[in-house]
C-alpha cells in the first residue's frame, strides 16, 4: 500500500474516531443531565447508545492498532504516532489524532464526573436504607453535612426510635 493510500486510510478512521467521541461526548452529557433529574427511565436509553458507541471506537481502534502493527515496529503504544509521522510529513493527521486524544480526554474527565454521581446517589441511598432497616447504631452509620461530606457518628439514633 502506498503512503498516500494509507495516510487517506487513515485519515478516514481518525474522523470516524472523532466523530465517535464527539457523540459519545454528547450522550455523557446527557446522561449527566438525566442523572441530576433522576430519570432512570431515559437513563437506560442512553447507556444501550454508550455502549454501541464504545464498541464501534473499539472496533475502529482496532483497525488504527493493525494498521500501525503492520507497518511499524516502534513500542506498541508508539506505533500509531510513528505512523502517522510517517506517512504525512504536513502533520495534518498528527493535528488530527491530537485533536481525537483530547475528545477522548473530555470523554474520560464527564465519564469519571458522572461515576462520581452515581456512586455518591449510591451511598445516600444505602444510607437512608440503613436508617429504615433501623442499622444506625453500628460502625457502618454515616451521615452528610450541610455541605454534603459523609461523617461517621457513633451517636445517632434510630429513625424509628427517634
Amino acid at each position: 500500500m502506498s503512503e498516500t493510500n494509507l495516510a487517506a486510510q487513515l485519515s478516514a478512521l481518525i474522523l470516524n474516531q472523532q466523530h465517535l467521541t464527539t457523540g459519545l461526548k454528547s450522550l455523557l452529557e446527557q446522561e449527566q443531565q438525566l442523572l441530576l433529574e433522576n430519570d432512570s427511565v431515559q437513563m437506560m436509553s442512553v447507556i444501550q447508545q454508550k455502549e454501541d458507541l464504545a464498541q464501534q471506537m473499539a472496533t475502529t481502534q482496532n483497525q488504527l492498532n493493525t494498521l500501525a502493527q503492520q507497518y511499524n515496529q516502534a513500542e506498541p503504544e508508539q506505533r500509531l504516532v510513528k505512523l502517522i509521522q510517517a506517512v504525512d510529513p504536513t502533520g495534518q493527521l498528527l493535528q488530527q489524532w491530537e485533536t481525537l486524544l483530547d475528545g477522548a480526554k473530555a470523554c474520560k474527565q464527564l465519564n469519571e464526573t458522572n461515576g462520581a454521581t452515581i456512586n455518591l446517589k449510591k451511598r445516600y441511598a444505602d444510607n437512608g436504607l440503613a436508617i429504615l432497616r433501623g442499622q444506625t447504631g453500628n460502625r457502618n452509620s454515616t451521615t452528610y453535612s450541610k455541605k454534603g461530606v459523609e461523617t461517621r457518628k457513633q451517636g445517632s439514633h434510630i429513625l424509628h426510635k427517634a
